[in-house]
């Protein structure tokens, strides 16, 4: 069992977040979000001390772009086609049927 630092409820040793308050329990990483085993320095993974805030440019490294739109803009000889939308399905009779 695990005390909740919160609000001191015992939670299940696997708890990830309190039962009864919702905090989280596991410790993770702040700068790439791997959870880490109870008492770490450093990250296992990154190497960042545990409780040290991510400078910018390591928070970004392996992180997805913020916005991505592919393009053909930048390709000569290339154009956009429109989208094309297939025809509206009719449902129900024809008149005169």
């Amino acid at each position: 069992m695990s005390r909740c630092p919160q609000c001191r409820h015992e939670n299940p040793r696997d708890a990830k977040f309190c039962l009864e308050c919702g905090r989280r329990l596991a410790l993770s990483c702040g700068a790439c979000g791997t959870e880490l085993p109870a008492g770490a320095k450093f990250c296992k993974e990154c190497g960042q001390a545990v409780g040290a805030a991510a400078s910018p440019i390591a928070a970004r490294v392996g992180a997805p772009p913020e916005s991505y739109t592919p393009t053909d803009a930048g390709t000569p000889g290339t154009r956009r086609r429109p989208r094309v939308r297939p025809p509206a399905r009719v449902v129900g009779r024809a008149p005169g049927c």
